[in-house]
């Protein structure tokens, strides 16, 4: 499909995020998304279909699984609405593309979809009251979304002939290059750290991850989703690790935790000296050689292992940490040292999950002393 590879040449050309919604019968769309994927240069591993069909041949989950995507990113994520249309799975959708990618939203015609009744209103419905009676108010309010903002695509799918109704194309003018953050005056972490961050925000987390090379320290990172939480704690990692520091990473999952793994290990291959467990996989353990001879590391517990604190780590990283229960959260500060990166305005767990263990009052980095051993 000619537009599907035209909204991603302009994704990526501006390291945005464009939509493509595809509405009309739910064989014929799904079909369409299949053609329109194949015809982009995304990879099938770096997508996800979030639908009860597997049509696409790559990962896939159903939508009350959308979580299985908290902490990712992907260069394109599908979201089947025929049978449901989930305002957190559509939410968690679009907050794992990655710049540059797309997200295909499947649904019915769009003239339609507000007056329709699915799966989720009959989650809603709740007796005496049955699904006719829930409003399709969401449905009416993301319609109108899609036909306003810029950046989504709209076909309209019909099997005499397919009909482009809005392309989505917002043609922008070339961004200007942003100059990167001056490294802080007074840092304790390699110059090259603060070389790699890409804004203030990320260089002010960093250098807030610096105290965690001493005992007594627990640092909260609190931004939006996608302002570099996971990548902050993977450049402190790896300056921890290189001063023999034994770190232990935790996570929802442990895809959940791969940027910060991704560039602990680009900082520490620039530097030298890092050993990967089994070559050619994705690396759940990095070994670091430090000057002295010595040895750090960079390990995933899963949290149900890591509240033990196995090997008896010198600093624990918490990643998507309000995904995970209070009770586990406290656990981990009997580690000497533990940071919590967190999103705030996101999807990042389930209602009632553990933000309010971290409602500081503050976007930025907090420090604080963990409780005793």
């Amino acid at each position: 499909m000619e537009l599907a590879r035209a909204l991603r040449a302009e994704a990526q050309r501006t390291n945005e995020r464009r939509v493509l919604v595809l509405a009309g019968d739910p064989q014929l769309t799904r079909e369409r998304a299949a053609t329109a994927l194949a015809g982009t240069d995304i990879p099938v591993e770096e997508t996800t279909v979030l639908g009860p069909e597997p049509f696409v041949d790559c990962e896939r989950h159903e939508q009350r699984r959308a979580a299985e995507l908290l902490g990712r990113t992907q260069s394109a994520v599908v979201v089947d609405g025929h049978e449901a249309c989930r305002p957190n799975a559509l939410g968690t959708a679009v907050g794992a593309v990655d710049g540059g990618g797309l997200l295909l939203l499947l649904t019915p015609p769009l003239e339609d979809w507000p007056a329709r009744r699915d799966a989720f209103d009959d989650s809603l419905a709740v007796p005496p009251f049955h699904r006719d009676q829930v409003t399709g108010h969401f449905r009416r309010r993301l319609v109108e979304t899609i036909r306003a903002h810029r950046g989504i695509g709209v076909v309209a799918v019909d099997g005499d002939g397919d009909t482009v109704e809005q392309s989505g194309l917002t043609d922008p003018p070339p961004r200007r290059r942003q100059r990167a953050p001056d490294p802080p005056a007074d840092h304790t972490f390699a110059g090259a750290t603060y070389g790699a961050c890409h804004s203030a925000d990320q260089r002010d987390a960093v250098q807030a991850l610096e105290a965690l090379a001493e005992p007594g320290h627990a640092v909260v990172v609190e931004a939006d989703r996608g302002r570099g939480k996971s990548s902050a704690a993977g450049l402190a990692a790896a300056n921890l690790a290189r001063d023999g520091l034994d770190v232990l990473v935790t996570a929802p999952q442990y895809r959940s935790a791969g940027e910060l793994f991704a560039r602990a290990e680009a900082l520490l291959r620039d530097a030298g000296g890092v050993g990967r467990g089994r070559p050619g996989c994705r690396p759940q353990r990095l070994t670091v050689r430090t000057a002295t001879g010595d040895e750090g590391c960079i390990r995933f517990e899963p949290p149900s292992r890591a509240v033990d604190l196995p090997g008896e780590p010198d600093v624990v990283l918490v990643d998507e940490a309000a995904a995970l229960p209070v009770r586990r959260l406290e656990a981990l500060l009997s580690a000497p040292s533990a940071a919590f990166t967190t999103t705030v305005h996101g999807y990042e767990g389930p209602a009632g999950g553990s933000r309010s263990a971290f409602a500081t009052g503050s976007t930025t980095p907090t420090t604080q002393s963990p409780r005793s051993r």
